[in-house]
């Protein structure tokens, strides 16, 4: 046997030894005729692993569900075909399926691929339109369990109607209180022209829902929003990381004033229920209910958030630039700046919780005043950095 023989023969047991998973990757395509990608059986027929490259062939398709993909602590990216933006992937919703759904997945990364994040609209490597009349759901839904899953350069729309008809959807009613929806990463996605919700992440409060913890949606643009335009809710009250959102742009909510109330409050950006959360650094313009509201929960932080032409509906509790509600305790509400709130800068309701504290915060030509509070102890107002409790200074309580 010849030397070069032998060579070659030490450098494929080395190979095989070395990178023992190599030989198994592989790039898969979904077709246009495919409806349903199943991740234990679609990688040669056994399950894909982060080896693998899940591709989604370029041009316009119907409805696509991805389900049961698990990356087992490495991510399973699923992308688009090309980058060129003439030839992304259209997904379109068909006859009564949902458009675009990921159910049982973890350890998933979707994104239409694009690496220009100043300009990350024109790099959008998926659209995705719910293009029908019929009652939602939402162009993209998050379901069945869901864990460590990533969703970016995604362009969303939807012209669905009823309560449903959201841009990406988390969460639904009956799965269950044991099932818990965590870290999730939603970012650098374009979301507009919805007839609900921009992002409706969780549900309310209740027996028989799912959770979530470890939320973060950040460097999203939304804007022509019908209802609200980032809504979380349900966190899970053990939860020792802080759910995050931050750097988005969110503008024109609340656009549907024939509706019933859900649409007309309008808001920018909302938390509901469960552990404390930081909201911060976003831009929220021209919303018919407050840029941000916060209600229940403990430890909240509101910070460095620019809000302008906020509470255009001039409801009582919801025509503010930021409003604190029912039960939410201990936020810290600070450095941001509001400009042209149509009734209060800051509004903090009515048999709200203890020590909300609100300081170095910039109100601008307000419509009424900077700052309301029901009952004065339900707020601080000044500079609290000395973690020393200060009295309330500058808020006007009416009866």
């Amino acid at each position: 046997m010849n030397r070069s023989l032998i060579s070659t023969l030490i450098s494929l047991i080395v190979s095989f030894f070395i990178f023992p998973f190599a030989i198994y990757a592989g790039t898969y395509k979904v077709t246009s005729s495919i409806s349903t990608v199943d991740g234990t059986n679609f990688c040669d027929g056994g399950a894909c692993t982060s080896e693998d490259s899940i591709i989604i062939e370029a041009g316009k398709r119907g409805s696509l569900k991805i389900k049961n993909f698990n990356g087992l602590g490495s991510y399973i990216k699923i992308t688009n075909e090309d980058r060129n933006p003439d030839e992304r992937v259209e997904i379109v919703q068909s006859n009564d399926k949902w458009p675009l759904v990921l159910e049982n997945c973890h350890y998933i990364d979707l994104r239409g691929d694009g690496d220009d994040d100043s300009n990350f609209i024109k790099n959008c490597g998926i659209k995705v339109t719910h293009n029908s009349a019929m009652k939602g759901p939402a162009a993209l839904t998050i379901k069945g369990s869901g864990s460590n899953i990533k969703v970016s350069y995604l362009e969303l729309t939807n012209i669905g109607t009823g309560t449903n008809a959201d841009g990406i959807k988390v969460g639904l009613g009956n799965e269950g209180e044991l099932l818990l929806y965590h870290t999730l990463e939603i970012h650098h996605n374009y979301i507009h022209d919805i007839k609900y919700a921009g992002m409706y992440i969780g549900l309310d409060d209740a027996p028989g829902k799912p959770y979530l913890d470890n939320i973060k949606i950040h460097h999203n643009l939304l804007e022509n929003i019908d209802a609200y335009g980032i809504t979380l809710k349900r966190i899970h009250y053990s939860s020792v990381t802080p759910s995050e959102i931050f750097n988005n742009t969110v503008r024109n909510t609340g656009l549907n004033t024939t509706k019933n109330g859900l649409f007309k409050k309008g808001i920018g950006v909302s938390y509901f229920f469960g552990s404390y959360a930081k909201i911060y650094d976003n831009v929220i313009e021209n919303t018919a209910g407050p840029g941000i509201k916060v209600a229940r929960g403990d430890g909240h932080q509101v910070y460095s958030n620019k809000l302008v032409n906020n509470g255009t509906h001039d409801e009582e509790n919801f025509g503010h630039g930021i409003t604190v509600t029912t039960s939410a305790t201990n936020s810290a509400i600070f450095n941001n700046k509001i400009i042209n709130p149509k009734r209060y800068g800051i509004y903090v309701q009515g048999s709200s919780g203890l020590a909300n504290r609100l300081y170095g915060n910039e109100v601008i030509d307000p419509g009424i005043g900077d700052y309301y509070a029901k009952t004065p102890e339900d707020m601080i107002v000044g500079d609290y950095s000395d973690g020393k409790t200060m009295k309330v200074k500058g808020v006007k309580v009416l009866n």
